[in-house]
Order: C-alpha cells, then sequence, then structure tokens
C-alpha cells in the first residue's frame, strides 16, 4: 500500500524515434538487396517496444540514391527499411527511412533506469544478374 500502492496505478508512454538515414557499405563483398530489420526492448524488465507508425522524413545527406525495390513496413515487433541494392564498389547509400516505437511503463520501471536495447538485423536478398536474365529470355524467344 502506501505511496507505493499509489505508484504502481500509473502508466508512462515511452516513445522512442528511430532513424535509418545512411547505410555505409564497409566491408559487404555480396551484392544483392539489402535492409535493416531494428526491435527495442528495455534490458531489465525484457520489455519490447512496439512500432506505432512510420515516419516520413527528407535526408540532408542526399547522397546516391537507390533504387526503391520495398517499403519501409512495420511487422509485429519490427521496423524494416526498404530494400536497397548494393554492387561492386557502392560505399553509402541514403535510406531515410524511421519509425516511432512506443514502450508502455509503470512509474517503477521509469525509476529503475532501465536500458533501452537496439537490436539491428542486416537482411539480404540476391539480385539476379542482369546477363543472365537477358540470356534467359533469348533461350525463351528461341523456344518459341
Amino acid at each position: 500500500g502506501g505511496v507505493f500502492g499509489f505508484m504502481k496505478r500509473f502508466t508512462g508512454v515511452l516513445d522512442v524515434f528511430v532513424c535509418c538515414d545512411i547505410f555505409s557499405n564497409i566491408d559487404l563483398i555480396e551484392e544483392g538487396l539489402y535492409s535493416v530489420r531494428v526491435s527495442l526492448s528495455l534490458l531489465n524488465t525484457q520489455q519490447v517496444a512496439s512500432p506505432q507508425k512510420l515516419i516520413d522524413i527528407v535526408s540532408p545527406n542526399p547522397l546516391k540514391s537507390s533504387s526503391e525495390y520495398s517499403s519501409p513496413s512495420i511487422n509485429g515487433r519490427f521496423f524494416t527499411t526498404k530494400s536497397f541494392l548494393i554492387r561492386s564498389g557502392t560505399r553509402t547509400v541514403t535510406v531515410s527511412d524511421s519509425a516511432l516505437f512506443r514502450f508502455y511503463l509503470n512509474l517503477f520501471d521509469l525509476l529503475d533506469q532501465d536500458e533501452i536495447t537496439l537490436q539491428a538485423q542486416l537482411l539480404f536478398s540476391p539480385v539476379p544478374d542482369n546477363d543472365e536474365e537477358q540470356k534467359n529470355k533469348k533461350k525463351e524467344r528461341k523456344k518459341e
């Protein structure tokens, strides 16, 4: 009871803005489509934040623009950036995808000063070589 029983009834909201602005290719040698999947959680309580919405921003760093093969998305507890093409020699790509994550916390969680953990995973998908696509199309035409 007392003061602590009173404080347990208060719920707070903690919003965290995550922005994936630029992807820098340091040592990727595999050409293909890449995207970044992000999730947030609290270290001590293991509470997972839920992405609330995608936020459209304009990049202050308009570098080499990538062709968009997919749109940014929210799926369950994950925010995934659009896919971007990495070819040999690609150093930086402008991504400019953002999302707002939300934690619902009781007052004790806020007082515990729990740490937020951001987990980012690099997702990969191969892209067929244009030369191979052209060869396959020519083979199909010859069969007809």
